[in-house]
C-alpha cells in the first residue's frame, strides 16, 4: 500500500555508540544482527522505489526500522514457542497468536460507520487527484535536490523557489495545473500522486535521464470515491492493515528491555537506495 506504514514507521531505541567492524551489520538485536543483505530485500525494487515525500522515512531508513521490528517479534515468537521455522514463518503464527488474542483485529470486527469515518480522514489513500496546482524543478544532479528536498521538509512552508540555493543547479523549473492526470509532465504527475495533499514535498529519480524531480504540492482537489461495496471492503482491508501495525509497533516497543537495539548509522551505505 502507498504510504507505507501510513505514518506508522517504528521509531528505534539508540543503544549505545559502540561501533561494529563488520560494516554489513546495520543493527543488533538482543545481540543478534541485521545484515544489509536482509534490509535490502525489504525495500522495493530498484526500478520501482516509491516517490521520497517530506515527513515520511527515507526507504533504506523504513527498511532497517522494519527489519529490526521483526527481529524482536522473531525473539518473541520463539520465547513463546511459537511453530515456524524461518523468521517469516515466526512472524506469521505470532501474528496469528496476536489476532486470536486481540479484538479489533480482523475486517469483520470494522462497522460502517467506522469505515466511513476513517475513509473521510484518509480519502488521498483511495481518490483520485482531481486538480492540482504543482511548483517543480529538475536538478541535473541528486545532492542539490536532495539538499533542497531537506530544507523543504523541515519548513513546509516554504515555496519551491525558496528550496533551491542556486539557480545554476536547476534544469528546468515550472509550475503545472493539473486536472485529471493531464497538464504535466510523467514526472509530476507521478510525484504529485505520491505526495495527494496540499503543501506536500516530493523527490524522485527519471529513470531514462537520471534527472531529479522536486516537486511541491500548492493546492490539490481530490475527486470524492462513491461509497460501493469494493471501497468499502478497500477500506476495512487499509484499517485492519494500519491496527495490525500499531498493535504490532507497540509490541516490538514493548520489547526492547528484553532484547536491546543498537544502530549503526555510519553503516547505512552498505544498503543501496
Amino acid at each position: 500500500m502507498r504510504r507505507a506504514a501510513l505514518g506508522l514507521a517504528v521509531a528505534l531505541l539508540l543503544v549505545g555508540c559502540t561501533a561494529s567492524a563488520d560494516r554489513d551489520v546495520l543493527a543488533t538485536v538482543g545481540g543478534t544482527e541485521v545484515r544489509a543483505d536482509y534490509v535490502q530485500t525489504l525495500m522495493p525494487p530498484k526500478g520501482n522505489r516509491p516517490v521520497q515525500v517530506a515527513g515520511e522515512p527515507s526507504p533504506v531508513q523504513a527498511a532497517l526500522d522494519l527489519a529490526v521490528r521483526d527481529q524482536l517479534l522473531a525473539h518473541e515468537a520463539q520465547r513463546r514457542g511459537l511453530p515456524g521455522e524461518t523468521r517469516a514463518e515466526q512472524l506469521a503464527a505470532l501474528l496469528a497468536a496476536e489476532r486470536a488474542a486481540t479484538p479489533g483485529l480482523e475486517p469483520a470486527s470494522i462497522n460502517d460507520a467506522e469505515a466511513r469515518a476513517w475513509y473521510a480522514t484518509h480519502r488521498e489513500l483511495f481518490d483520485e487527484v482531481a486538480s492540482a496546482r504543482a511548483s517543480w524543478a529538475e536538478f541535473a544532479k541528486e545532492q542539490p535536490a536532495r539538499e533542497a528536498f531537506q530544507r523543504g521538509s523541515e519548513d513546509g512552508n516554504r515555496r519551491l523557489q525558496d528550496l533551491v540555493s542556486a539557480r545554476s543547479e536547476v534544469r528546468r523549473a515550472g509550475v503545472s495545473s493539473i486536472q485529471h492526470d493531464e497538464g504535466a509532465s510523467e514526472m509530476v504527475l507521478r510525484i504529485v500522486n505520491a505526495v495527494r495533499r496540499p503543501a506536500g514535498l516530493g523527490l524522485d529519480q527519471e529513470p531514462e535521464t537520471g534527472s531529479w524531480f522536486l516537486v511541491r504540492v500548492d493546492t490539490l482537489t481530490l475527486e470524492p470515491t462513491p461509497w460501493e461495496p469494493a471501497l468499502a471492503d478497500r477500506v476495512r482491508s487499509a484499517m485492519t492493515w494500519e491496527r495490525e501495525q500499531d498493535h504490532l509497533a507497540g509490541l516490538a516497543e514493548g520489547l526492547r528491555k528484553r532484547w536491546p537495539v543498537q544502530i549503526f548509522d555510519d553503516h547505512l551505505q552498505a544498503v543501496t537506495e
